[in-house]
């Protein structure tokens, strides 16, 4: 938790903080500098505070019953050691341990579908001694109950016959249905490193999860005529399932480096393990309003697997002269797994075994990745080409029930090129292009219908192709860290070929899909993003906007569909950082998304937000902080509330004595108006879905924090 981490750490004891582009220790140690955005941050302490203690305690009651409690703790020993706590309780979906300022005013939570309760706790160590000998790990458990409530509207686009009206080429259907679901899971994690020398290592990574969950969920499914009034069919459905899942996972690299600088070797063993289980019942009760008839359905569900994956492989990187390098790498992926189904279906009250849907099967699947790369790189540019061959064998064997067996085999080639040039210290531009071939799953393979779903039948189709994919990214940067005026710019696109799509066929309310493979999909974005401090260290402004096009493609009772996307998401924030009195933002943003389909009918759904939080601080050790959120939308479906105002507050009172002591009174949803709406889109469809909240609340809540760095003499003498 690098948010509970950082806002809890004494901002004293801090030396300096490094920012640099992140990459893994392979490629640190092969030298491969291919493109990445993401960063990595570095803290490095002051030497007299590299012993001690510091962390955090809290416990809040509500109204509503609502509570939160938690605990951080985080021990240096100066040397070697670091040992951490954590610990939570909630059911809020928040907690005052993680945040030393406040800003659970301004949580999100509320956004979260649900009413959650929760129980999470970690422990976690690092020992490092004398750089030659790492070790760390970590033990969690968590414990979760959601209760959700779900309703949703959904508009299909189905093909237009001749001489049908345009209301003719929609399908309507609502869904109302309550769930309820508790979950466990364990978790180890080990991780060790072992320098025989600075150019040899020897890195292992150890990894366990157990977890059960459970569920039950009240469905009530209708589908309307095309008069958007009238009802043609309704299920109502109880669907009760439990979940066992266990897993080990064990990966080892070999690092080895020569007396040539730039000339490494990096071998890779990794082996891993998964079981589950799954048991349910599943009721559904059908009854169609233009015939007048019903009939109720019962089974039963029993499934088990087992799959096991091995991956082993080496990269060898050999420099050229002082700027060239290649480098070629070879990778086995062998995995093997095994699955029983067995369903039972109710008659005249006694189960019998279904041998439309019980089924076993094996899957074997081996690839061989063999891939050449080269690199350039100097003081302003860097980049590459590579190329890799990936032959693969995938069969498909049925152990019992009817099915046929499925078997593949073909070869699959990876063109990347990455290139960064940096103009200075502060600004780059980057492009890379990589293109990739991913065969369909085992399940899209398997023709066997699916009766999970009474409503939405899938059977898989052995005929299915690789799809091939294209991707080519853009990206300018230019960061100033010392006048705080940063912008990047990203361009991206990409196309995909065979691409595996639904075949999907509607007779009624019933909705059969299998996948078939179809050309035309395509997606082009862009994004931009630019602060500016309008006052040095008072007041910045940031202007971001993202834009996207996608064209995609479907078959719908045997006629092709292109469903074209268009998004535009502008925002514009306001910040104050004057820490003295007040500190605070403003923010406004929209989004505004058109789907245009091939029934003719086109959907424009647009959202303003408008947001504006603060924090006064008051002498006496009082400070008061607010949040307002005002939304509008525009476009959503009949029946969803279209405007929200969210309002929250928290007074706060720090006291000296016992010092590190904080009292707070805080008010979520004052006016018990934000529930949760949210617009989905996909390949023929797009549905609006409201979910229940927590609502309104005051809660009530003491926060202890604590910090004991006892001061060193460094080597001078000094205090």
């Amino acid at each position: 938790d690098i948010r509970g981490v950082i806002q809890n750490l004494p901002a004293e004891i801090i030396e300096k903080i490094q920012v640099a582009d992140w990459r893994d220790e392979d490629a640190q140690f092969t030298g491969n500098k291919e493109n990445t955005a993401e960063k990595v941050i570095n803290l490095q302490l002051k030497k007299k505070y590299s012993g001690g203690i510091y962390g955090r305690a809290a416990a809040g009651y509500g109204t509503k019953d609502r509570y939160q409690g938690g605990l951080f703790a985080n021990y240096m020993d100066g040397d070697a050691l670091r040992f951490t706590v954590m610990g939570n309780a909630n059911n809020t979906g928040m907690s005052d341990v993680s945040n030393d300022k406040g800003g659970n005013v301004n949580n999100t939570s509320w956004r979260n579908p649900g009413v959650r309760t929760e129980q999470r706790s970690s422990v976690n160590f690092s020992y490092d001694k004398n750089k030659k000998f790492q070790l760390n790990g970590s033990y969690s458990f968590a414990n979760n109950d959601n209760y959700l409530q779900r309703s949703s509207f959904r508009t299909t686009y189905l093909p237009t016959a001749p001489g049908s009206s345009p209301g003719d080429s929609l399908l309507l259907q609502q869904q109302d249905n309550e769930q309820r679901s508790k979950g466990q899971q364990h978790s180890v994690h080990m991780r060790s490193k072992y320098k025989f020398s600075d150019k040899t290592i020897l890195r292992s990574n150890l990894s366990l999860r157990q977890g059960t969950q459970t569920g039950t969920t009240n469905g009530d499914d209708l589908t309307y005529n095309a008069d958007a009034e009238s009802i043609s069919f309704r299920r109502m459905s109880v669907v009760n399932n439990e979940r066992q899942n266990t897993s080990v996972n064990l990966s080892n690299s070999f690092m080895k480096g020569f007396t040539k600088k730039g000339r490494s070797l990096l071998v890779n063993l990794n082996l891993g393990y998964n079981a589950n289980k799954t048991e349910g019942n599943n009721y559904n009760n059908n009854i169609y309003y233009n015939t007048q008839t019903n009939n109720e359905v019962r089974n039963l569900l029993e499934e088990n697997g087992n799959s096991f994956t091995s991956t082993a492989g080496f990269k060898y990187t050999e420099p050229i002269g002082e700027r060239n390098s290649i480098s070629l790498n070879y990778h086995n992926v062998y995995s093997s797994s095994s699955n029983t189904r067995n369903v039972a279906v109710a008659n005249n009250g006694t189960y019998n075994t279904d041998t439309n849907q019980s089924r076993g099967y094996e899957n074997i699947n081996s690839n061989n990745k063999i891939g050449l790369a080269y690199q350039y790189s100097d003081d302003k540019l860097t980049g590459g080409l590579g190329i890799d061959a990936e032959p693969y064998s995938r069969k498909s064997l049925q152990t019992s029930g009817t099915g046929t067996d499925v078997r593949q085999n073909g070869i699959n080639y990876f063109p990347r090129m990455f290139a960064r040039y940096s103009f200075s210290k502060v600004s780059s531009l980057e492009l890379g292009y990589d293109g990739g071939i991913t065969p369909p799953s085992i399940t899209q393979l398997q023709p066997i219908p699916d009766y999970t779903d009474s409503l939405n039948i899938f059977t898989g189709n052995p005929n299915l192709r690789p799809e091939v994919s294209n991707n080519i990214r853009l990206r300018y940067s230019k960061n100033s860290i010392s006048k705080g005026r940063n912008m990047w710019v990203n361009l991206h696109g990409g196309w995909m070929n065979s691409k595996i799509i639904n075949n999907t066929q509607l007779t009624g309310s019933k909705r059969t899909t299998t996948p078939v493979n179809a050309d035309g999909n395509y997606t082009l974005g862009s994004s931009l993003n630019y602060t500016e401090p309008f006052i040095k260290k008072l007041l910045t402004g940031t202007f971001s906007v993202n834009g996207n096009v996608s064209n995609n493609v479907t078959i719908v009772n045997g006629q092709l569909q292109k469903i074209a996307n268009y998004t535009i998401a502008p925002s514009f924030r306001l910040t104050s950082y004057s820490g003295k009195w007040y500190e605070g933002s403003l923010n406004y943003s929209y989004r505004g998304n058109k789907v245009e389909g091939a029934a003719q009918a086109n959907n424009l759904v647009q959202s303003h937000d408008l947001a504006h939080d603060g924090t006064f601080i008051i002498p006496g050790g009082f400070r008061l902080s607010y949040y307002f959120s005002y939304m509008v939308n525009k476009g959503l479906s009949q029946g969803f509330q279209q405007q929200f105002f969210l309002a929250n507050a928290m007074l706060d009172k720090k006291f000296n004595k016992p010092r590190g002591l904080s009292l707070r009174l805080q008010a979520f949803d004052v006016f018990n108006n934000y529930p949760t709406v949210q617009r989905n889109i996909a390949d023929n469809y797009y549905e609006d879905v409201s979910v229940n909240r927590i609502g309104s609340y005051f809660m009530f809540s003491m926060v202890y924090k604590f910090t004991s760095f006892p001061a060193k003499k460094d080597a001078e003498g000094e205090e």
